[in-house]
């Protein structure tokens, strides 16, 4: 699974859940930077955190991707509005 999110038109590249493979500590990527995907196998419950600022409105996509990592099915945009905890 893969979940991608911002905050445009600030940057101009999507982000992602996705782990970064050159530095693994970050929260996020950017959709052109390489990645580990998250393993979520069929019928398993998944979650995935999304580093987002409180006060805001999220707007995020969830892919589902194969083994090889490519999108079989997308859900559709959702907009979530952040609070503070």
């Amino acid at each position: 699974m893969l979940s991608m999110f911002g905050e445009r038109p600030f940057y101009a590249q999507d982000c992602s859940t996705g782990v970064p493979s050159v530095s693994p500590t970050d929260p996020y990527t950017f959709t052109n930077e390489a990645v580990t995907r998250q393993s979520c196998p069929a019928g398993i419950q998944c979650v995935v955190t999304i580093p987002a600022l409180s006060n805001r409105i999220l707007y995020h996509i969830l892919d589902h991707l194969d083994d090889s990592g490519v999108s079989v099915a997308s859900e559709p945009m959702e907009a979530v509005a952040v609070c503070q905890k």
